[in-house]
């Protein structure tokens, strides 16, 4: 650090640490196939070579509609805790011990 004459102050910034920046990484979505739906009368569409049985549909605010895959687990790769808690809950509903019904509204 240099010196200065009385009465004169040095300021003397401080370097800024040099960091790397994270660089958000975005997958690139491909659109591998584009065609028009209409709904019919009962408000269904049909997917074109859809490759999955089951898909979760979420709604947008824009009015977008996400559909997302869903695999369904077999019952051998469910925990055997989970398995025995399933059939206690189903004992006991067919028992008639359960809770009061929920409002959904």
């Amino acid at each position: 650090m240099a010196r200065s004459a009385p009465g004169n102050s040095v300021k003397v910034k401080a370097s800024p640490k040099k960091t790397k920046k994270a660089v958000p990484t975005k997958k690139r979505t491909v659109v591998q196939n584009v065609y028009q739906v209409k709904l019919d009368s009962k408000k269904r569409f049909t997917l074109r070579n859809a490759r999955y049985a089951y898909y979760e549909v979420k709604e947008l605010m824009d009015g977008k509609i996400l559909l997302e895959p869903k695999v369904l687990v077999g019952i051998e790769d469910i925990p055997p805790d989970t398995l025995a808690m399933i059939d206690r809950a189903m004992k006991n509903l067919k028992k008639g011990v359960a809770s009061a019904p929920v409002e959904l509204d």
